[in-house]
């Protein structure tokens, strides 16, 4: 198999549940079927298991197959623009893929818009309507831009609600809630104090609270809601421990699947076994570098090193580490990640009590724009280093 691609890498079992599709990307939107609709079944989890896999030659194949055969299906549809929005996020030729999310999500929105006419008291095309808004708010928050991430956050919420009053058994439909739910509830304070007028409020708790039933009880998102629940407990001390466990599944069953392996070293990490980080980082690093892994993007490329140079720090490998900064920063076309990469650099070089260094990365931190919080380190780092006088005056 060595010479096989990303794209097109055999398949593992068929029998992975139909939400797990979702697992690589933060979104708002589930899937689920109707008997009448179940002979495909089979042929979507395979495409779903693809995806997941990062073969998404494979998944595209088939999806296209099953649209041919049913063109009136809302799911070929909407699991083509799936695939293409982790193609967006994991993988190289961006702006093709986005043409092509968008031609399959608005596909797929004018089909459920269609079947809704025919029965509006009909739940499933309006859970698809909520998948379809879902994953617009999805790529609309990637691309920074709030509003319409706010519309369309809203209309998908407002779906998978009319969806459970007319069939309170979709258990899955509170995954997209769930999701809603906790992130809403994660906004600033003041920011939140105003959400209920629009019909935008949030609650933490309550979003914990779905996710997990999901993962307990849905049909077919309860992998896809065990991955948001290791995103969430990630930055939860007393939650790591059982975070650790379900990623370790995740793991287990989506060998190939980059962005889990790289949060089983983050929760290594976190949990100050760093000799487990350090081998799961070797491993991933040295994976990436197999064929199979050709279309990854550069940013992927340099996240892992980004992570593998945290784990060198730990280890007070600092040479180490900022060669992994280095190359991240060679490597990475995003503006955060460029603005991380001299922050890290400056903290590499700082612990190498190369202070006059470290401050010109500091600097050049702040030139890029930031939303992973580099800003804000780079700017204590500095202070610190000018309230310790580590740089000369003139620096000031």
């Amino acid at each position: 198999m060595k010479n096989e691609t990303i794209t097109d890498k055999g398949s593992q079992t068929v029998k992975r549940k139909i939400a797990s599709l979702f697992v690589l990307i933060l979104s708002l939107s589930i899937f689920q079927v109707t008997k009448s609709q179940a002979p495909i079944d089979s042929e979507l989890c395979q495409a779903v298991d693809y995806a997941l896999n990062f073969e998404y030659a494979k998944a595209l194949t088939l999806l296209d197959q099953l649209r041919d055969e049913n063109p009136d299906d809302i799911r070929p549809y909407l699991f083509k623009a799936v695939v293409y929005i982790q193609l967006l996020v994991n993988c190289r030729n961006v702006e093709k893929n986005k043409v092509l999310f968008f031609e399959n999500i608005d596909k797929a929105e004018e089909t459920a818009k269609k079947l809704a006419k025919k029965d509006k008291n009909d739940w499933y095309p309006k859970f698809f309507l909520g998948g379809v808004y879902g994953w617009k708010a999805k790529y609309y928050l990637d691309a920074g831009s709030k509003w319409k991430t706010f519309i369309n956050a809203r209309k998908a919420k407002g779906y998978f609600e009319k969806t459970l009053k007319l069939n309170p058994d979709c258990l899955d439909a509170y995954y997209g809630l769930g999701v809603y739910h906790y992130y809403a509830g994660t906004l600033p304070k003041l920011l939140r104090f105003f959400l209920p007028i629009l019909n935008f409020e949030g609650d933490v708790k309550r979003g914990i609270g779905e996710l997990n039933l999901v993962k307990d009880k849905g049909k077919y998102s309860r992998d896809f809601a065990a991955y948001e629940l290791t995103l969430i407990y990630l930055d939860k001390e007393e939650k790591r421990e059982e975070g650790l466990r379900l990623v370790l599944k995740l793991c287990e069953k989506y060998p190939q699947n980059f962005n889990f392996q790289l949060l089983r070293a983050q929760y290594y990490h976190y949990l100050a076994e760093d000799s487990l980080a350090r081998s799961t980082m070797d491993q991933l690093k040295s994976k990436i570098q197999d064929k199979f892994y050709a279309e990854l993007s550069d940013n992927k490329r340099a996240e892992c090193h980004l992570w593998s140079g945290l784990v060198s720090l730990s280890l007070n490998q600092n040479e180490k580490a900022q060669n992994d900064f280095e190359t991240a920063l060679n490597n990475c076309n995003s503006d955060a990640l460029k603005s991380q990469s001299h922050f890290l650099i400056g903290l590499s070089l700082n612990e190498q009590e190369r202070y006059e260094k470290a401050y010109q990365h500091y600097l050049k931190s702040l030139e890029h724009k930031d939303h992973l919080g580099s800003h804000h380190k780079a700017k204590q780092e500095i202070k610190k280093l000018k309230k310790e006088e580590l740089i000369t005056k003139k620096r000031h």
